[in-house]
Formats: structure tokens, C-alpha cells, sequence
């Protein structure tokens, strides 16, 4: 799917990347976060349930707000379900954006950064990996340990508007497979915000499943 004509300028963000003394280094965030709070990026992060009838999300106000599909690529889904990472602007978004992940229920481990470095130890991988504060790192930890997908937040200037994006990426090869964004002037509610990203990836992954959603 194309994107619109004009001048965009995206600034990915990778969550507060953690050294091996324990020391927390903010890497790729800081710009997003200040933008983030500059725009007003101040939701409730309330996870919500799916609704049975629809498989959306349902919040406490009705979700009038339908994000815009920027890339959707056309996957096995069910090749790619083992392992997702997620990150946020903040550790506390990170942890948000991991509950309702979990609560939709598409994959069958949803770790954060912390966990995701912790399981590379478990495992003796720390002297292959020493860091995962980049995205050559993050593929080195799906060519080691195992492939995994990586949903963060990102946020996107294009002309004269700003947008928040949800972002589903291969880490192994640095490919975005599904992208959706929300105009920031409709306001920072999850029910503006953070649910109608989530609702089109919902769609999106019922798209690219084979009959097991």
C-alpha cells in the first residue's frame, strides 16, 4: 500500500536499552519521547478486552477513530507467531503495549526488552550478543536464539502533521510488515489513540492467518 506524497520524516523508537551492569541507556527514544510529550501523548493505557462479537477491541467509550494502514505485507503468519518483542517510548508504555498484545492473544510469548536480554543469557548467547541497544543486534538474536517478530511505537512527521505509528518488524531482516498511524490532532485517548492502531492490526493478522484466529 503507498504512502502519501511529501516530505516524511520517521523517527523509530527502541525502548531503554539495558547494559550488562544493570545501568538503563536510553537508545533511539529520546526524540520520540519528547515529541511524544509535546503532542500531549498522554493516554490512559488501559488494556482492553476484545469484544467475542466483533474480535476488536471495545473501550469504555465507543472507538470512532479508524487508523490509517500504511503497510500491510502479505505473510504466513503462522511462521511468525513463536516470539514478539515489544518496546515503547517509555518502560511504562512497553508494558502496556505488552498486556493488550497478550490480551488480543495472537502470539505465543510477548517478552520485553529486559526478558527478551535475559533469555539470550539463559541461554549462553551473551558473548555472541553483547548488547541489544540496535537493530544489528536484534537480528543477530533472531539468527541465534530464534526469529522473532519486534512491535513498537513510532513517531512519523509528514508536511505539516505528526503521527503515532504501530509498527510490526521481522527482526531478522530489519522489514516492516504492517504499519498503522494516527493522526495526533484526534487526540491521545486509547480510544483515539491506541485502540484503533491495535484494531487494525488485529485486522491486518486476521488477514494473514490461515484459520487459526
Amino acid at each position: 500500500m503507498s504512502r502519501r506524497s511529501g516530505h516524511v520524516q520517521a523517527r523509530p523508537f527502541f525502548s531503554h536499552a539495558i547494559a550488562r551492569t544493570g545501568r538503563r541507556v536510553l537508545s533511539w527514544t529520546m526524540l520520540g519521547a519528547a515529541a511524544c510529550v509535546l503532542a500531549g501523548c498522554v493516554p490512559a493505557m488501559k488494556v482492553a478486552k476484545v469484544d467475542p462479537a466483533t474480535g476488536f477491541l471495545q473501550g469504555e467509550k465507543p472507538i470512532a477513530v479508524k487508523a490509517e494502514r500504511v503497510r500491510g505485507e502479505r505473510v504466513d503468519l503462522s511462521k511468525h507467531k513463536d516470539l514478539l518483542l515489544v518496546t515503547g517510548y517509555t518502560p511504562e508504555t512497553a508494558k502496556f503495549l505488552a498486556a493488550q498484545i497478550s490480551e488480543i492473544g495472537v502470539f505465543d510469548s510477548v517478552v520485553t526488552l529486559r526478558e527478551l536480554e535475559e533469555q539470550v543469557i539463559r541461554h549462553g548467547l551473551q558473548d555472541r550478543i553483547v548488547s541489544l541497544d540496535s537493530q544489528i543486534a536484534l537480528s543477530r538474536v533472531a539468527r541465534h536464539y530464534k526469529p522473532f517478530l519486534w512491535l513498537h511505537p513510532k513517531a512519523v512527521k509528514e508536511d505539516d502533521k505528526s503521527y503515532g505509528s504501530l509498527v510490526l518488524r521481522d527482526a531478522a531482516t530489519a522489514t516492516d510488515l504492517f504499519e498503522a498511524r494516527i493522526d495526533w490532532s484526534f487526540g491521545t485517548t486509547d480510544e483515539t489513540f491506541w485502540y484503533p492502531l491495535f484494531n487494525e492490526l488485529i485486522a491486518w493478522v486476521k488477514e494473514n492467518s490461515q484459520g487459526d484466529k
